[in-house]
């Protein structure tokens, strides 16, 4: 939910929570977590065991989709 970090660019905090969540065993193989964030920052393709298979923008809003890959 918003208030997003309104940052052009990299944000690691993104990555970090990512990684994190890939490497817990929340998500079994081929779960997905979705990311809604500013337009404006960009999201690393994969993070850990996450891969992004899917990116839109909706006005000031980006989403991101990544899947967990066979670790």
């Amino acid at each position: 939910d918003p208030p997003y970090v309104k940052r052009t660019g990299p944000v690691s905090l993104y990555g970090e929570i990512l990684a994190a969540i890939g490497s817990s065993g929340i998500l079994s193989e081929g779960g997905r977590v979705l990311v809604q964030y500013h337009y404006g920052n960009i999201l690393d393709q994969s993070a850990g065991a996450l891969e992004r298979i899917d990116e839109r923008k909706y006005g000031q809003s980006g989403l991101s989709i990544y899947e967990r890959i066979q670790a």
